[in-house]
């Protein structure tokens, strides 16, 4: 069974419990939930410098085409199974010199992508989920018509700037 994420599916992370996701291989990924609870940590600093709108991507948005960035930070831009479609969704959120911040798997993941779902939970809902990994970003980025300006690595995170092309 395929599923849409409301986000309420992740409310027992960002209340700091223990979560993971569980892949459809039997393979398990944790989930940063301490990082989504204890306040900024050192790599935050390289995508917080700017009031934020916390809402769905995929909903509408207040001035859409008008907003100087996009933050991507859930440890990826994988939700969704397809990277290059919410990219190109940030595209269109943004002014012509706007630019849209993501994090990123660390180098060496390429892309992968996978079915999952959220553990633990009363949903048996599978999803589609993906990874990028830092050396794998233009690639995608071209997809949506975006372009790397930057990457660069903290405290065992990474990051990258993109903008228009």
């Amino acid at each position: 069974m395929t599923a849409t994420l409301t986000g309420h599916e992740f409310d027992h992370g960002l209340l700091g419990h223990h979560c993971w996701l569980e892949l459809a291989n039997g393979g398990r990924v944790e989930l940063p939930v301490e990082r989504w609870s204890n306040g900024c940590h050192e790599g935050d600093g390289v995508l917080l410098d700017a009031f934020a709108l916390h809402r769905s991507v995929f909903d509408r948005i207040p001035g859409e085409g008008r907003w100087r960035h996009v933050l991507l930070a859930d440890g990826n831009i994988g939700i969704g199974g397809d990277p290059a479609v919410l990219l190109r969704r940030t595209a269109e959120l943004i002014a012509p010199d706007g630019d849209v911040l993501v994090e990123l798997e660390a180098p060496g993941h390429g892309v992968r992508h996978e079915r999952v779902r959220l553990r633990p939970s009363q949903a048996d809902t599978w999803f589609s989920w993906a990874w990028v990994g830092a050396e794998a970003i233009a690639d995608v980025a071209a997809e949506a018509d975006l372009r790397v300006v930057w990457t660069t690595q903290r405290d065992h995170r990474w990051f990258a700037g993109l903008k228009p092309c």
